[in-house]
């Protein structure tokens, strides 16, 4: 029986629960909520270099792999090889990435991932508005600001974002070329990011969306990693109802439709 399979058949206990990356700022964040969680038993806290065969002995329900960009990857393969549902705090992971995810979940049937670029549910939030409402608008530009140690840059989010507002059936999105130039920050998927890393950030966002005679701002703060910790019990807990497979990004998790 796969973890999966006895998931499916609990009658009510709390969700056994593995934290890889545990040692790190939003491991341990994490680990804390979730120690928090009658609904939840913390039975393993391991740091990113720990033997991996070592979760296996475990028996989690649900592993959170919160871990750095290079490391992500093949810690999620260990895991969805093995038949264990995941949820991804890990950033970094770009189309490439996604769809060599979606690859070893169809070799892994009833296995289920949330890769979530962001946890904070006021972040889901917000993408789950810029996805309805982005087709309103002409033009788009995000601003995204995190703390100085942010080793990727622009961040997942932002990426993930303009991913959202940005399909190949919304060319309305896409940059005048007059305009873009190098002082438009970074575009992708034809949309400029302007990425910000100072001291005082934790984790922050603001996309404005345009057309003729006025503009949309919609903006996102965190100013704790406890609203990301938060995040991650939500989608620990909600992860069990999921489809099997990829759900990519904790607003389709939250809000399925």
């Amino acid at each position: 029986m796969t973890a999966n399979d006895d998931l499916q058949a609990s009658t009510g206990r709390p969700l056994r629960c593995v934290v890889i990356g545990a040692h790190g700022r939003l491991g341990s964040s994490i680990c804390a909520r979730l120690e928090q969680s009658p609904d939840v038993e913390l039975v393993g806290a391991l740091g990113s270099s720990d033997p991996l065969a070592s979760v296996l002995d475990l028996k989690p329900d649900v592993v959170v792999e919160a871990t750095v960009p290079d490391a992500s990857p093949a810690i999620v393969e260990f895991l969805v090889d093995h038949g264990i549902s995941t949820v991804v705090a890990t950033t970094g992971w770009d189309d490439e990435r996604v769809e060599r995810l979606r690859g070893w979940l169809a070799a892994s049937p009833g296995t289920r991932v949330l890769l979530a670029p962001i946890l904070g549910l006021g972040a889901a939030a917000m993408m789950d508005a810029i996805r309805r409402l982005g087709p309103v608008f002409d033009a788009v530009e995000i601003v995204e600001m995190h703390h100085a140690a942010k080793v990727d840059a622009p961040s997942g989010t932002s990426r993930y974002t303009a991913g959202l507002l940005a399909p190949p059936s919304a060319p309305q999105h896409q940059v005048p070329p007059a305009a873009g130039d190098a002082a438009r920050g970074t575009v992708v998927n034809g949309i400029p990011v302007h990425s910000v890393r100072l001291p005082g950030f934790v984790a922050h966002q603001q996309v404005f969306l345009g057309r003729p005679g006025e503009v949309l701002r919609i903006e996102y703060d965190a100013h704790d990693r406890s609203a990301f910790a938060e995040g991650a019990l939500v989608a620990v807990l909600a992860l069990p109802d999921a489809p099997p497979g990829l759900t990519y990004g904790l607003e389709n998790l939250l809000f399925r439709s």
